[in-house]
């Protein structure tokens, strides 16, 4: 049946959309142009969709993958300002599921936050900002106001860090420095909360630690080996100046903290 249509398919269209490659049928350039017209043209009709009754309402969900722990602190940074701008759009944090660039373009991901730039001719990249992170603990802690530490002396201790995925660790924990994690956690505000808690040493962002250092409730460990990190927005090529992705990039370029 999939096999009569696809030869419907082209002979509507007067050209061959796929080739077979051994047993597989495989989409050609023609199919691939098709692909991405076809996709465009679904965005447009949602879109749409979304904005029937009030044109000028931004609404529905926007579906956020992080794989940076910087990029999601910034994001919660400022959810306040998106939920007073777009009252009626909703923010969803989803899982990437390996590959983002077929995750975009099938519309699973709406946005994705890396540190890694993407060119694609159907993505838009943004470069949010360069951020700093550092390892903490809390009062608690038996390092907290140690001012001199080794390597080996910090590791001795349990780390919270985020979930364990393919690539370099999502807090930028230098992966050739092995640490024990005691605890897993999927958001940067529980990490935070284990590590002023006083059982685990945390890599935070040093813009979300500052209010509880300032309080002395978080203290900052002398450990030089975390680098500074950049953050990129990889959405889908935008099709009119509302786009939900774009207002989202353009809140967080204008709230991003600035550069150090």
């Amino acid at each position: 049946a999939l096999s009569r249509t696809v030869k419907r398919l082209e002979g509507a269209l007067g050209v061959k959309l796929f080739d077979r490659v051994g047993k597989r049928l495989v989409l050609n350039d023609d199919g691939r142009r098709l692909l991405g017209g076809v996709r465009r043209a679904m965005r447009y009709v949602d879109d749409v969709c979304r904005q029937l009754g009030d044109e000028e309402v931004v609404r529905g969900e926007l579906k956020v993958n992080s794989t940076t722990q910087l990029g999601t602190a910034w994001l919660l940074a400022v959810v306040p300002v998106l939920r007073e701008r777009y009252p009626e759009l909703t923010l969803s944090f989803v899982p990437g599921g390996g590959d983002l660039v077929p995750s975009l373009l099938q519309g699973r991901i709406d946005l994705a936050l890396v540190e890694t730039p993407l060119r694609h001719a159907e993505l838009s990249t943004a470069r949010l900002g360069r951020g700093t992170s550092s390892v903490y603990c809390g009062r608690a802690h038996p390092l907290y106001e140690r001012a001199e530490l080794t390597t080996e002396e910090i590791v001795a201790h349990e780390f919270v860090a985020p979930p364990d995925l393919p690539g370099p660790p999502l807090d930028d924990w230098p992966a050739e420095v092995g640490r024990r994690v005691g605890l897993r956690v999927d958001q940067v505000r529980v990490a935070l909360q284990a590590c002023l808690d006083g059982h685990f040493l945390a890599v935070i962002p040093d813009d979300v630690a500052a209010p509880a250092c300032d309080r002395g409730e978080l203290w900052r460990i002398p450990y030089e080996g975390i680098s500074p990190s950049t953050v990129y927005a990889l959405s889908r090529q935008a099709l009119h100046e509302d786009d939900a992705a774009g207002l989202v990039v353009a809140a967080l370029q204008e709230h991003v903290p600035a550069e150090r």
